[in-house]
């Protein structure tokens, strides 16, 4: 069962020539790590094989903003997301061999993996 990681800066993979309609399908996932050290080595891995899969648009790895907010969840060291056009490229991703193999290297290391992925219902600005 394959799932996904994180965020914490920024890259990005081109969603094509004009660049300016969003993808419709979001993908977040919100990891804790066991040791918060090794964070910067899962930025790394994320970057270094996330970006060249072909159908994710928009990668980006971020940390907590602390707003002050007591709603706002503050419970992950590293959040990733990314946009699709549509399920078979989303599908496409969850199976390519780079993202298997960075689920592979990281499933021991996490205390805790949620992943959210939905339709926008709006595009908004572009």
């Amino acid at each position: 069962m394959a799932l996904c990681l994180a965020l914490a800066g920024c890259a990005s993979s081109s969603s094509g020539s004009d660049g300016a309609q969003p993808a419709p399908l979001m993908h977040l996932v919100y990891i804790q790590l066991l040791d918060p050290g090794d964070l910067d080595e899962l930025r790394a891995d994320c970057v270094r094989l996330l970006t060249g899969i072909p159908g994710v648009h928009d990668l980006a790895l971020g940390t907590h903003f602390e707003s002050g907010r007591e709603t706002v969840d503050s419970d992950y060291d590293l959040l990733l997301f990314m946009r699709f056009d549509d399920g078979d490229d989303y599908r496409a991703y969850v199976e390519h061999a780079d993202h298997v193999a960075l689920v592979d290297k990281w499933r021991a290391r996490f205390r805790s993996l949620t992943v959210s992925d939905a339709w926008a219902d709006s595009l908004g600005a572009r």
